[in-house]
């Protein structure tokens, strides 16, 4: 995440809404490059989720929040303009500046995963803060796909209604990838 102070309330009422049982369910959620409040919201979150006495009940597994900034560490080549600023904007989706973007998100998800994995977790799904809808049985369609398939990644498509808009949705469309 990053820069999402207006977005990630929603964030994690989407998480809310999962029809997985909850405390079978670690989360891991990075805030990187943020000047805005961004990281403290996230705690605020995350601890209203974990510790709550009214959603004792709902309590996840684990969640895990972590700060860390990879735009400041990347060499200044590398860097899109506005990675340490801005989270909205044109220039993060032109072509031109895709391969260091991906280069910087593919660092920081490698880092998150390094950070937050725990020897029970059997898969990894990947939500970001932009995606704005999924179906609330969305993993248990992801496993029942995996398990149906075989298959060791599963990847549901990701929809934009307009390029206007913020995000995008999640919707029950695979691609599927095999080790075998």
């Amino acid at each position: 995440m990053k820069n999402s102070i207006e977005h990630i309330w929603h964030y994690f009422h989407l998480l809310d809404s999962l029809s997985y049982p909850r405390h079978l369910l670690q989360l891991g959620v990075l805030v990187s490059d943020s000047v805005d409040r961004t990281y403290l919201r996230a705690l605020e979150l995350a601890d209203e989720r974990q510790y709550s006495r009214k959603r004792r009940s709902q309590h996840f597994g684990r969640i895990s929040v972590f700060n860390q900034d990879f735009a400041a560490a990347a060499p200044a080549n590398e860097l899109v303009e506005g990675d340490a600023g801005s989270n909205v904007g044109g220039e993060r989706h032109q072509f031109g500046v895709q391969v260091n973007r991906r280069k910087l998100l593919a660092k920081s998800r490698t880092w998150l995963l390094g950070a937050a994995m725990a020897p029970e977790v059997d898969w990894v799904l990947w939500i970001d803060v932009d995606v704005v809808d999924y179906d609330k049985d969305l993993i248990e369609q992801l496993l029942e796909r995996g398990n149906a398939t075989g298959a060791d990644v599963i990847v549901p498509n990701c929809m934009w209604k307009t390029y206007n808009e913020m995000g995008c949705v999640l919707v029950s469309l695979f691609s599927l990838a095999s080790a075998h």
